[in-house]
Parts: C-alpha cells; structure tokens; sequence
C-alpha cells in the first residue's frame, strides 16, 4: 500500500476551496458546439441575455447559447441547475427560488432573464417596504400626530 503525500493532497484542497481556481479551471476545459435543437439559434440582444447565456455555455461545456434555447435539450440537470443559481446570486444578486428552473413553460435564456427582472422589482418593492416601514417605526407620538393632522388638511 503506498502512502499519499500529504502536501500534495493539502495543494488539492485547497485549490477546490478557491472559487476563482474552480471557475479557472472550468473555462480551460474545451467546450462543445451548440448541439441541434428544437429551434433556431438566436443570439442574446441585451446584456442580462449575454451574461445568463455565457453562464449557460459555462456550465454546460457549450460553445454558445441563445436566448430560445432550452436548458435540459443542451443538456441540464438538477445539478448544473443548482449551480446555475448560484452563479445567477452572484452575478445578479437575486434569490431565485431553484423551483423556479422547474416551473417555467419553457427553462429558456430569454425566460429566465424575464424571471430575474421579476425578481429584481420584487426584492426592489420588498427593499423599499422596510425601508419606509423602519422610518415610520422611528416616528415619535408627536411626529405621527403631525403627519396625521398635515393629511386631514
């Protein structure tokens, strides 16, 4: 039986606790041609599009994604979904549901960004709640009664 070298095998993990090592290595690897698909390719029109689409060949080994495309016909599973989101909380900095990959009509480029922006307006909307909810709690008896008085007027 032969002994591990123990440096060796601290090297390794500590380079699969480095995100950016991971990331690095996983763009080194050759990524495939777009496979044929139930529909045409179109390119991404916006940023968002570009940024999931270039997520998408990231993490499917595909050279390139377009907006119709679907996730599973490219190849996605379960678990390239749940990497899938978080890399959307990391570049979007929006918590998406993982049910939500699993409920669309259609788990495409194109959906998931419109998915996405509902979020943004909704963690927005959510935001701005508490923020005014925290200054009504500042409010002193008197404040309010004032407040109060000024929308009787």
């Amino acid at each position: 039986m032969s002994e591990k070298d123990p440096s060796k095998l601290n090297q390794l993990t500590a380079r699969l606790q480095d995100p950016e090592a991971i990331l690095k290595a996983l763009d080194s690897e050759k990524r495939e041609p777009r496979p044929e698909l139930s529909t045409a390719y179109v390119a991404p029109r916006t940023q968002e599009e570009r940024t999931v689409a270039e997520i998408w060949a990231r993490l499917l080994g595909v050279e390139r994604v377009g907006v119709n495309d679907d996730f599973f016909e490219l190849g996605g599973h379960s678990m390239i979904a749940m990497q899938l989101i978080s890399r959307l909380r990391d570049d979007f900095q929006v918590e998406l549901p993982v049910k939500v990959l699993f409920t669309t009509s259609a788990f495409t480029v194109a959906e998931l960004v419109r998915v996405i922006d509902q979020y943004c307006i909704q963690e927005a909307d959510e935001s701005a709640m508490l923020k005014l909810m925290d200054e009504i709690d500042s409010l002193s008896d008197e404040e309010v009664q004032a407040l109060l008085a000024e929308e009787d007027r």
